[in-house]
């Protein structure tokens, strides 16, 4: 369940056309909506797993920004509200949500975000660029393990 302080996103009950549409009627076709969301996760026996507030950017390209969140940058805690919240977002026509930069500037929030990147549920591009810096860094050491490998082989077989 998600809880919205935005009166145009409670309105429109989050979907992006009734949303689009009502913000069209006021007179505005390029628009922002900043909303403090509160996200409540449930198990599969209705038992709450978590309860995380946000603010979050909805935008009339479809594109929705997590500014902030309270969610604790832990590997411990439940990522059933993220997953919700994604989840949501597509359901109401709205994209994966993306990350704030100021979110991944230290090292904590980069780890715990990075994860939930790898998981598909958010987009980003500081952590898309990361990920493909790791991702060389890994193939290169790769490369060269086999490139010594092969080297000692060759070496061997000469003695």
């Amino acid at each position: 369940m998600i809880r919205f302080s935005d009166i145009t996103l409670n309105e429109s009950e989050g979907d992006y056309d009734r949303t689009n549409e009502i913000m069209i009627k006021d007179g505005s076709t390029k628009w922002m909506l900043k909303t403090n969301a509160t996200v409540l996760a449930y198990d599969s026996q209705g038992q709450m797993t978590i309860s995380c507030s946000y603010v979050l950017h909805f935008w009339y390209t479809k594109e929705v920004y997590i500014i902030g969140t309270d969610h604790p940058l832990n590997l411990a805690a439940p990522d059933d509200d993220i997953m919700d919240l994604s989840v949501w977002c597509e359901k109401h026509g709205w994209n994966i949500p993306h990350i704030h930069d100021s979110l991944i500037a230290d090292p904590q929030g980069l780890t715990f975000w990075m994860r939930i990147y790898r998981m598909n549920l958010v987009q980003s591009v500081g952590l898309k660029k990361h990920d493909d810096e790791e991702m060389s860094r890994l193939s290169y050491t790769e490369e060269s393990k086999l490139s010594y490998t092969e080297e000692s082989k060759e070496q061997s077989d000469v003695d």
